[in-house]
């Protein structure tokens, strides 16, 4: 059975087998993902709750993830329920948890949105994919696309950390606004250390501070709704930065609620994002390097030996780089000479094309 057909024949199923569960990040690696008490849950935030805003409260350092600035990173997704996709946005912020200074008073900064389409996209939404298998810790977890466009699956995705951000460690964050479903809101953070960036925060200050809606219970914190548990809406993220992508168009919920939030506009504004070629998979700039410039190597012999002058042969040889991202569930090997690689590695090659003229 090919992989498209073996994704068919789990959408199918999943009329007939029952879900749990919700969605986390998985990469970068999360705090409390493998350590800590309880560890990270694949639940909504929720005020009066153990999963509070900001990061479900859970800050329990096991892997702090280094981040080149100015390149693009793999996020990825473990869960069982993706409640149709959605909008997501992708925040930072250098608050420290240790201290106490990352709190529901943090302001965490938008580097990337997406409207709808994530973490997922589905040809008939009122169903979840079936659980697979479970996680180390017994996290339901589901099939994957293996790219960020593919259909009944979960979409990993490349984002961009903008050259400009400030050097040292930092918290990065995915926020999550599901499409079907109760009107709620995820959020994970990771811990990372960026380097190859700059060594004040003045531009990070500019960015916009990331949309938190659906989170009742919580005086603290801002709260609105996005519309209805029978709305099926992909949001329109108000104020999303001009970094992102909509990956499906965002619709208005059916009736507003009384406490809807007046902020998002209305679906036929659809915001225009600066294009980045590092966050699109295919493309043959390599994630996170600058392609170097092809060099041509030019070399040419006589074709014969006469008094009269030779007929000159050149040959010329073209050397361009290439990158090639594999996927979680193909073990490829694009070139005959290459070793088979699984999801998750990504390596750079030199190819060379001769020319004779």
């Amino acid at each position: 059975m090919t992989f498209r057909n073996f994704s068919k024949a789990l959408l199918a199923a999943s009329l007939i087998i029952g879900t749990d569960g919700h969605m986390i990040m998985n990469t970068p690696e999360p705090y409390g993902l493998k350590v800590g008490n309880p560890l990270l849950q694949v639940d909504p935030l929720n005020g009066n709750g153990p999963y509070q805003f900001p990061c479900q409260n859970n800050f329990a350092l096991d892997t702090r993830t280094t981040i080149e600035a100015g390149t693009a990173t793999l996020v990825n997704f473990t869960g069982a329920a993706q409640h149709g996709g959605g909008s997501c946005q992708f925040s930072i912020t250098y608050d420290d948890p240790a201290t106490g200074g990352l709190n529901k008073n943090t302001k965490f900064k938008t580097i990337y949105t997406i409207i709808g389409g994530c973490p997922s996209s589905f040809s008939d939404e009122s169903h979840n994919l079936p659980a697979l298998l479970s996680d180390a810790s017994m996290r339901q977890d589901s099939v994957h696309c293996g790219n960020d466009s593919g259909v009944d699956c979960t979409r990993q995705f490349l984002i961009p950390f903008p050259k400009f951000l400030k050097n040292g460690p930092a918290t990065f964050a995915w926020t999550w606004f599901n499409k079907v479903g109760n009107r709620e809101m995820y959020m994970n953070c990771a811990p990372v250390n960026i380097t190859g960036g700059t060594d004040d925060d003045e531009a990070v200050k500019d960015l916009p501070n990331i949309f938190i809606a659906n989170y009742p219970n919580d005086p603290a914190v801002p709260n609105c709704a996005t519309g209805e548990a029978d709305d099926h809406i992909d949001v329109n993220i108000p104020n999303p930065g001009k970094y992102g992508r909509v990956l499906a168009h965002p619709r208005d919920p059916k009736v507003k609620p009384a406490n809807y939030c007046t902020d998002i506009p209305p679906a036929e504004a659809v915001p225009t994002f600066e294009d980045n070629p590092l966050t699109v998979y295919g493309r043959t700039i390599p994630t996170g390097s600058t392609c170097p410039a092809p060099t041509i190597t030019v070399t040419a012999t006589a074709s014969q030996a006469h008094t009269v002058e030779p007929e000159i042969v050149k040959t010329y040889t073209i050397t361009y780089y290439v990158t090639t991202r594999a996927t979680l569930t193909d073990y490829v090997s694009p070139e005959p000479t290459m070793p088979p690689m699984k999801f998750g590695e990504a390596y750079d090659h030199y190819q060379a094309r001769n020319e004779t003229v």
